[in-house]
């Protein structure tokens, strides 16, 4: 990967997590609960510790509030042997009249090193446990924001080729992940978790 490659995915990943923690640093600690926690091991053999807060919010603003209100607001974060965070996946889980609905969208430091995958599964695991806990189905709904920003960089010519090449092979990734049929099950936009008797 080129250092222009580089700095451009370090400079999206830094504002990220960033504005992740400054939101979280907000929230008034008696109103941040804990979720599940999971152990992961990485292609380099590191361990992956995985760690969820979340609370309860109201209005479009997601304004922290005691529970029920209007939703969750969920902070999967992965972090290194040292601490360090090198993933996350945020989400917002919106209650409907028969379900939940989960808008979320994944981030990690270091791209092709198969963070992905880890926070995935954690996150897979993390729905089927709220679906149990609420008793009513989940649903995950899924858009391609990848190929709506590669077409926009396309239309305006605005980034360096090895930049755009590295989108291109991240949409061939996402495609594999999240696409009609692929590893996470996504059919239509969507993936549906119903409450199991196992818990």
């Amino acid at each position: 990967m080129s250092p222009e490659t580089t700095t451009f995915f370090h400079d999206q990943w830094q504002d990220s997590i960033e504005g992740s923690l400054k939101i979280l640093g907000k929230v008034p600690p008696e109103l941040l609960c804990n979720g599940p926690t999971y152990e992961q091991t990485s292609k380099k053999g590191e361990k992956i510790n995985l760690t969820t807060q979340y609370y309860y919010f109201k209005g479009a603003a997601f304004e922290p509030c005691p529970p029920p209100g209007d939703g969750i607001r969920c902070y999967l974060m992965a972090k290194d042997e040292d601490g360090a965070i090198v993933g996350s996946r945020i989400s917002s889980i919106f209650r409907t009249k028969d379900s939940l609905s989960v808008r979320s969208r994944i981030t990690v430091k270091e791209r092709g090193q198969g963070m992905a995958s880890l926070i995935e599964d954690a996150f897979v695991g993390s729905l089927q446990q709220l679906a149990n806990s609420e008793n009513r189905k989940v649903v995950w709904e899924v858009s391609n924001e990848n190929v709506e920003h590669l077409q926009q960089h396309r239309e305006q010519n605005d980034l360096d080729p090895a930049i755009m090449a590295q989108l291109e092979e991240e949409q061939e990734r996402w495609q594999y992940l999240y696409g009609e049929g692929g590893k996470y099950q996504i059919h239509n936009g969507k993936r549906i978790f119903v409450p199991s008797m196992i818990k």
